[in-house]
């Protein structure tokens, strides 16, 4: 038997205890088990437990106190898309947070992503797109629901805005017109159709009729607002105020159309006289009141509130509004902001300096907070400190482009108040390339420029601010200031003329038109003429008091600046008739009948005026007095009315003793402001005259004395003989002829004018009365027509041809031509019948209350005691059409040089 040493023996073999090992597992198994179970019940309740925070928190209207609970809870349950959709609904809403709705928009393309067939969500993510100009975006979205849900109004709408802003003009045209076919479509749709037809001039009837379709198929606030915003853009203002009034009905509380409203309100006060901004201000101002006592802490109704009494003038109204308004909330700036404004705009910067001392440091942004430094300062005049805080706010306002804009338009102001025009130009060089759209830097530039004495430059930078009210006033006051300073034959008027145009106006305010008008005219050189366009202007605006102020200062002799401007208009031309009847009617004003005499006996006898030629000093007596005398008959005393005429007459037989050429003339004043019979005996004793002189003074006899037999016997006996003494001449078969129009023996006179056409078919003045007779006498427009035209080919310029063409237009309903014609006649050579006549047009155009102020200045003036007959019949028709009544008291307004137009021997 071998035996081992003992440290050979064996070791103990090692055997895994499983069942050690199985209980150790089973225990760790058990623990993860407890542990999850454990903290799944913790996750449970505290998911509950945020989820029902979150709808507390929404119960109560704390909608962002409940999206942060809802981003809690979805930190521990990032897959529930039920919550993540109400989530993105909720952002969804806030729409005065980009921020917010950009995440919302972000949640909805991952809830997308994870499931294709929601188109609801689609059609959620459009509305988000548009709200943040993105629409470009979903432009794929759009595609899709086109095909899928191509019943919903908005996928159409969405898709036509998508096609207008990448200028797809018929598409989006298109698209449009399928949004407002289908049911409940959106008011925006016919919104941007209605641009779209605005766009086309031919369709400005279907855009009205969109607006109004809108408003009868939706009549709710928004599209109310829509309307109210076309209807601006057309310069509707009054119907555009009562949508937004009636919008603020439906939605009290409206932001926009609050705003909308005070700025509609502001821009009829500016432009329309007749406007009662009294009672639409303080009704604007009553309904933000009521709406404050119900919502107090409403800021932004309160800043409108303040907004709209300082437009209605109540400034410390404005104020005490902003002060109850800090009081109530503090921590909102734009109260102290806009009250730091309105104090210092009031020349109160002492207040204003403690208001914005007691502004938060941080309350509001670095770049306003030194703007509202630098406009102190400006209040205090401390122009280079000013200076360096307005430079500090541009720099900050990097964002804010508002602030930029208004902080650049200071900064020019200081430069120029500092003396230096040359930096202020620059600074407003800046201004508009960094902000071209701000037109108040433009507007700033011109007067740089101005104050600098490039009155050039001026000029060309207005010329592009037509747009912006007051400009065309102040152009039109600068060109005739401009225009004057330069030599007489440099100077060009025909641009300020189409500033103050009647027709479609640049200058829309009545007053102001006529008031540049009159200044334009005696700028031209036509002082009396201005003085008529006063005087009449003042009989038909008498609620404008600026216009009689004007012309009592133009007619003062105590007038020195009006002197001056005569005494320029001497020195220029010495000749000027206006300037002369000004002068004499300045003297008459004066109740100096002794000086008026005086000045009108050295005038004739050569004492003044030395380089004036006998004949010219002559003529301007005879015009001037018969200006006085046909201007002025109520206005005159006998004794001064006896004394005009004898200077008159005087003036008319020199001139006649220097040439028979004159003798009408003499024998005209005579008749008109003696009798007929006088004018005889001064046409007999002329001793022998030419046929033609002749022949024309017989018809002033006539056309004086057309009451009386033995008149009507004698000239016409007289204008017999004329003819048998040269029957081949034409001209004295005219006048004959115009002898049986005045006896309105119109049949024999129209025998009369056709034998003179067929005989000479180059005489436009026969051609010209059988136009006239077609018209007056026997209505037949088409023949009128035609004479018209023969007439005008052959004197295209003729005052009286032009006249009686623009009648025969108006008649055959071409209205836009027959005014064209009319109103290209110059108004020195327009006569009561061409007024007549574009009163008939006026009317036959649907333009009713223009037509009305022409008839009417024609009664009041009495001057249908200087039309025919005929021409009577027409007027008589357009009052009774027009309602048109006579006035007490004397209107002689319209231009006149003759009573009618006289025939060409």
């Amino acid at each position: 038997m071998n035996h081992k040493p003992l440290e050979f023996a064996s070791a103990p073999r090692r055997v895994l205890n499983l069942k050690a090992i199985a209980i150790l597992v089973g225990g760790l198994f058990a623990l993860r088990s407890a542990i999850g179970w454990v903290h799944g019940r913790q996750i449970d309740g505290r998911t509950t437990y945020l989820r029902s925070a979150a709808e507390a928190a929404l119960e109560k209207g704390e909608v962002l106190r409940a999206v942060d609970w809802y981003d809690q809870y979805l930190s521990f349950r990032p897959g529930d898309r039920r919550v993540q959709e109400s989530v993105a609904s909720l952002l969804s809403e806030q729409k005065d947070s980009a921020a917010l709705l950009l995440r919302a928009f972000q949640m909805n393309e991952r809830l997308l992503l994870a499931d294709r067939s929601r188109d609801d969500i689609r059609l959620r993510q459009i509305e988000l797109a548009a709200q943040l100009n993105r629409v470009a975006d979903v432009s794929g979205h759009l595609k899709h629901l086109r095909s899928s849900q191509p019943d919903v109004a908005s996928v159409w709408h969405y898709s036509g805005v998508l096609a207008r802003d990448t200028g797809d003009r018929h598409a989006a045209e298109d698209y449009f017109s399928r949004a407002i076919r289908l049911p409940d479509p959106p008011p925006e749709a016919f919104g941007f159709l209605a641009q779209l037809y605005a766009q086309q001039s031919s369709e400005d009837g279907r855009a009205e009729e969109l607006m109004n379709r809108m408003v009868e198929l939706t009549d709710s606030a928004e599209s109310r607002r829509i309307r109210a915003t076309w209807l601006t853009e057309q310069q509707r203002y009054p119907d555009a105020m009562d949508d937004l009034q009636q919008a603020l009905e439906f939605e009290p509380d409206d932001a926009v159309c609050t705003a909308m409203l005070l700025k509609t309100i502001n821009t009829l006060n500016r432009r329309d006289r007749n406007f009662d901004s009294a009672i639409a201000y303080g009704r604007l101002i009553t309904h933000l009141r009521q709406r404050l006592k119900l919502k107090p802490e409403h800021s932004g109704l309160r800043l409108y509130l303040a907004s709209a009494l300082r437009s209605a003038g109540d400034h410390s109204g404005a104020i005490r509004v902003l002060e109850e308004g800090i009081a109530v909330d503090p921590r909102r700036a734009e109260f102290s902001e806009m009250l730091v404004d309105y104090l210092v705009s009031d020349h109160r910067w002492q207040q204003a300096q403690e208001v914005f001392d007691h502004i938060p440091e941080r309350a509001i942004g670095r770049g306003r907070r030194e703007f509202m430094r630098g406009r102190l300062l400006m209040a205090q005049k401390r122009w280079t400190e000013a200076m360096g805080a307005l430079e500090m706010a541009i720099g900050y306002a990097t964002r804010d482009t508002g602030l930029g804009a208004r902080a650049r338009t200071c900064l020019a102001i200081c430069r120029r108040e500092a003396g230096d025009p040359a930096a202020a130009i620059d600074a407003y060089r800046s201004l508009i390339q960094t902000h071209p759209e701000f037109e108040e830097g433009r507007i700033g530039m011109a007067s740089a420029y101005l104050r600098a004495d490039q009155t050039d430059l001026a000029i060309a930078e207005y010329r592009q601010l037509l747009h912006v009210d007051g400009v065309p006033e102040f152009l039109a006051h600068l060109l005739i200031r401009y225009n004057l300073d330069l030599p007489v034959h440099r100077r060009d008027w025909s641009e300020v003329t189409d500033l103050l145009r009647d027709r479609n106006p640049y200058v829309t305010d009545d007053a102001q038109r006529t008031l540049l008008q009159a200044d334009l005219l005696f700028a031209q050189g036509h002082p009396a003429r201005a003085m008529q366009v006063l005087d009449r202007a003042a009989k038909r605006l008498p609620d404008r008091p600026e216009i009689g102020r004007a012309f009592d200062r133009l007619a003062s002799p105590e007038n020195t600046g009006f002197q001056e401007r005569l005494t320029r208009l001497f020195h220029e031309d010495p000749a000027n008739a206006e300037a002369h009847i000004c002068a004499l009617r300045l003297k008459l004003g004066a109740n100096d009948a002794a000086g008026a005499e005086l000045w009108l006996d050295e005038l004739a006898a050569g004492r003044s005026f030395l380089t004036l030629s006998e004949r010219v000093r002559l003529e301007l007596v005879t015009s001037a007095v018969s200006d006085v005398l046909g201007r002025d008959p109520l206005r005159l005393s006998a004794e001064v009315r006896e004394m005009l005429i004898r200077r008159g007459e005087s003036a008319g037989r020199r001139l006649a003793a220097l040439s028979s050429e004159h003798v009408w003339n003499l024998v005209r004043f005579v008749a008109q402001y003696r009798s007929a019979e006088a004018a005889i005996e001064v046409l007999t004793n002329a001793g022998t005259l030419p046929a033609a002189v002749s022949a024309v003074s017989w018809l002033e006899c006539l056309r004086f004395g057309t009451a009386n037999p033995r008149i009507q016997q004698r000239v016409t006996g007289e204008l017999i003989r004329l003819i048998q003494q040269d029957p081949a001449d034409m001209g004295l078969r005219l006048a004959y002829a115009e002898s049986r129009l005045l006896l309105t023996e119109y049949e024999e006179a129209e025998t009369l004018f056709r034998q003179i056409a067929e005989y000479d078919n180059g005489n436009a003045t026969a051609y010209n009365r059988l136009a006239w007779l077609a018209l007056c006498v026997r209505h037949d427009s088409q023949e009128a027509l035609q004479y018209s035209l023969n007439a005008a080919r052959l004197m295209p310029s003729d005052p009286s041809v032009r006249s009686v063409r623009g009648l025969a237009l108006a008649e055959a309903r071409q209205t836009r031509e027959a005014l064209d014609v009319l109103t290209s006649i110059p108004a020195a050579q327009r006569t009561p019948a061409s007024y007549l006549y574009e009163a008939r047009a006026l009317f036959l155009d649907g333009r009713r209350r223009d037509a009305e102020s022409i008839v009417q200045d024609l009664v009041n003036g009495h001057y249908d005691q200087e039309l025919a007959p005929a021409e009577g019949e027409i007027l008589r028709s357009l009052r009774q059409d027009l309602q048109v009544r006579r006035c007490p008291g004397d209107f002689r307004c319209l231009p006149r040089i003759v009573r009618r137009q006289q025939i060409t021997l």
